[in-house]
């Protein structure tokens, strides 16, 4: 599912769209919710200190698997533009 047709969606709710009308409409969809919002994402990266998974997880209520994921995609994406 597009980022647009999520958009569409939250509008249908928003103009009181009954739940049943927007199953409807848009059933069979799959929608994906991210669990991190990039605003999150940076807050962990800018406050991880190399051994606060625990800390962050539970600050930002995530997994500790969550944190570390973010800090590897990170690590992974910080060396790709030393290249």
């Amino acid at each position: 599912m597009t980022k647009h047709k999520l958009h569409e969606i939250c509008e249908d709710y928003k103009a009181g769209m009954s739940f049943e009308k927007i199953c409807k409409k848009y059933g069979g969809l799959r929608v994906y919710i991210p669990q991190v919002i990039p605003d999150v994402r940076e807050r962990i990266i800018e406050e991880f200190n190399g051994y606060n998974y625990e800390l962050l997880a539970t600050k930002f209520n995530l997994s500790v698997e969550k944190v570390r994921e973010i800090i590897r995609e990170h690590r992974k994406l910080t060396m790709k533009q030393m290249d």
